[in-house]
């Protein structure tokens, strides 16, 4: 159920709802005219997080959403200066959604989630087809069995796959993955081939 209450610092002119949405009230302004009570268009900022303009004495604020939401429904005991979004969602400003923490609190919340969605396949990206196959295929590959040559072309070892050569010599798995596509000749000093699956 949606709930509305004044916001603090506007009361009479606006109200925030626990589900995130703004309201300017019915009212008189400062030269008489009736207003007439309706939902406000939400602003976003490029980055996701909603703001909005309310007015008092013919001057225009702009205020995030979320702190709205947080200010007139979230006690705030340690008087904490920000508010986070649970889901990491910006524009979602249901006050379930919101708690007030420190700026520490609010960067690590921030870093596990970048590092889960970078951890997830994709990172929520809209690949084409040809895209995922070249994916599939390329992991295929570094799961392949390469060997290592010297320069003179004496074997040294049989690796179990790329990223694990490339992991013992401290090098990038794409520039031996290159040595055994032969896009190049060599890779750290070393000559690289598929070896026998």
């Amino acid at each position: 159920m949606e709930v509305w209450k004044d916001i603090p610092g506007y009361e009479g002119k606006y109200q925030v709802s626990n589900k995130g949405r703004v309201k300017s009230l019915s009212r008189k302004d400062a030269k008489g005219q009736s207003l007439p009570e309706r939902i406000l268009k939400l602003q976003d900022n490029g980055r996701g997080y909603k703001k909005v303009t309310l007015w008092s004495n013919g001057v225009g604020k702009k205020y995030f959403v979320h702190y709205l939401v947080a200010a007139t429904f979230i006690p705030n005991p340690c008087n904490y200066k920000i508010v986070h979004h649970i889901d990491e969602d910006p524009s979602n400003n249901d006050v379930k959604n919101l708690k007030w923490c420190t700026q520490s609190e609010n960067v690590k919340a921030g870093s596990a989630t970048q590092r889960r969605l970078a951890n997830t396949d994709f990172s929520r990206k809209r690949i084409s087809e040809k895209s995922l196959q070249n994916l599939i295929s390329q992991r295929e590959k570094q799961k392949k069995k390469v060997d290592q040559y010297s320069l003179t072309g004496d074997f040294i070892k049989t690796w179990s796959s790329v990223s694990e050569a490339a992991k013992a010599i401290g090098g990038q798995s794409s520039n031996i993955a290159s040595c055994t596509a032969g896009r190049r000749k060599t890779a750290y000093g070393y000559i690289w081939r598929y070896g026998n699956v």
